[in-house]
Order: C-alpha cells, then structure tokens, then sequence
C-alpha cells in the first residue's frame, strides 16, 4: 500500500510539473462569483462537487464537508483533491497539501488560500464573473501596481500588501479577496476591513461619512462599518468602499509575522471588483489594471 501510495504521489507530481511547464488552459475556471466572493467548484469522479472559497489572504483548507464528499478512497484527500482538479483542467500547485479543519463554514467544503494562488497570474473580471489563468507572456499592457511581500515567505505562499490613499493619507493594507462579513439575514459579502484606531479616527474627522452600525454579524458584538467616499489605488479613483471595523491588534500580529510592511486592515473585493478587469501577478508580485472601472452595486453593497 505504501508503494503504491508512493508512487501516486509521484505520479501526481510529474503531471503538476507538466501542467506548470506546458502553461495553464486560459479558459475560464468553474466559478461562482456572489457578493463579490468567488467559490471554485472542482468536479469528483464521484459524481459530486467541492466548493472551495478563494481568498489571497487566507490557508488551504479541506473542511469537514469536503471530506465527507471526497469518494471513499485509500489515498490521501489532498492527492484525491489535486487529482480532481487537474483532471478538470484546474491548476494545482506541486506540493499544496490542505489542512484539515474541523469546523465547516457555510456554502463551502474548503478553501484555496495564498498556497494555490502563489505561482499563478489570475484574470479577475467581477463584472462578467469569471477567474481566468493567464500565462506569463499574455499578461497585457496596463497599469501596474506593485505589491509588497514578505521575502521570507515559506511555501505556504505570501500575504500580500497594496498601498491605497485614503482622505490624502497614503495606508498599507492587506490584499484580500475573501474579506467577507456576514448581513443580519446572515449571508456572507465581501467588505474591507480597518482598525478601529482608523476608524474612530474617520469617525471624528469627517462626520459625514455615512456608519452603518452592528453591520457585521460574524462577530459579538456586531461590527460597525464605515463607508469612505473614495479609495485611490494607483492612478484609479473608486468609491464608496464599506470598511467593516476590526481590533488593530489583528493587525499588529498579522504585520508581525507576515508582512513585509505593517498593515492597518485589508482591502476586500468590495473595493477590487470597483476597479474593472485586473490581473493579479503574483509571480511579479503586482496589480495589472486593465478594465475600465466598474461603479460598485449600491443596493447589493450596502443592502
């Protein structure tokens, strides 16, 4: 069984080797963009799906669902997993295993963190709802805003760090696909996040900005949110971004440990689906902007 397990595994990694070396399908991936959060469904021989929820931000992860999905199997998920998705022409980095988690969140059997997204450029277009690999020598002509990492990252991939200005202040935050909070009818949307130092300290300068008040119902007490008029990055100019409230000292420690920079929040896909079309290069460590900006879902954004 060992051998066989082996040379499986082996096996696995020649072919993600020659998925990476031959350049990925510039098809779009089966996704599901809603509130501006992104789900990757990966078909099982079985005749079933696995959700898996993307977020740059976060880990790679098999939820208990997902295990109870994964055909009955004497090999690894992670293997079952990477299998799955190569197969169904989804890239699969050499290597990625995923923790195994306990808790279930809600819609999803997973999620896909900075270890999947750590080799790849990635064709985001939340307007048409598609994620799209690109290859290195198509990534077209556009803006480019560079991105901070750490350069100690380990495999797990890195955090990454963009810089936006905000009321003339120039701030680093976290780039954040996932950033999510959860509504008061309890579905899950994409928000950024921000100090509550920051906060209050918008709070007081400019009273009229519109709060939206026990907006956050992932956490207990509710978390405010306080909604910015206009959010620069690079030369582009978007707005209203809903900024959901955190403690500064979740940053302190994410800055600590993972970022080449500190941070004071992080910029979720409320914010990036604003700016059009862009492509996330993650091996240049930089934003390509090459849509036009797209005004935000007022009624979807701030219900």
């Amino acid at each position: 069984m060992y051998r066989t397990e082996a040379r499986r595994t082996i096996l696995l990694t020649l072919s993600l080797s020659l998925w990476a070396l031959i350049g990925r399908a510039q098809d779009p991936l089966p996704c599901r963009f809603v509130h501006e959060l992104v789900t990757l469904r990966v078909p099982l021989p079985c005749e079933d799906t696995l959700r898996f929820y993307l977020d740059t931000g976060g880990i790679d992860a098999l939820y208990r669902s997902g295990r109870r999905r994964i055909c009955p199997s004497k090999h690894q998920d992670h293997l079952v997993v990477a299998e799955s998705a190569v197969s169904n022409g989804i890239p699969w980095p050499a290597g990625l295993e995923l923790q195994r988690i306990k808790e279930s969140e809600r819609g999803w059997d997973g999620m896909l963190g900075r270890g999947w997204f750590r080799e790849g450029r990635w064709c985001f277009d939340y307007a048409g709802g598609t994620l799209t690999p690109v290859a290195g020598d198509k990534v077209p002509a556009g803006e480019r805003i560079p991105l901070g990492r750490h350069q100690a990252a380990n495999t797990a991939g890195p955090m990454l760090r963009i810089p936006v200005t905000i009321d003339g202040d120039t701030i680093q935050l976290l780039f954040d696909t996932g950033a999510r909070f959860i509504d008061e009818r309890s579905v899950p949307r994409a928000t950024s996040f921000i100090t509550d130092s920051l906060f209050t300290k918008w709070r007081g300068e400019h009273p009229e900005w519109s709060i939206i008040p026990a907006a956050d119902h992932s956490v207990r007490p509710a978390a405010d949110q306080i909604v910015v008029p206009v959010v620069t990055i690079g030369s582009r100019s978007i707005g209203p971004v809903a900024f959901t409230v955190r403690a500064k000292e979740n940053f302190e420690v994410l800055s600590r440990h993972f970022m080449d920079r500190p941070v004071v929040g992080a910029l979720g896909a409320n914010a990036l689906s604003q700016l059009g079309t862009f492509i996330l290069d993650m091996t240049a460590a930089q934003l390509v902007l090459i849509g036009a900006p797209v005004p935000p879902p007022m009624n979807d954004q701030f219900r």
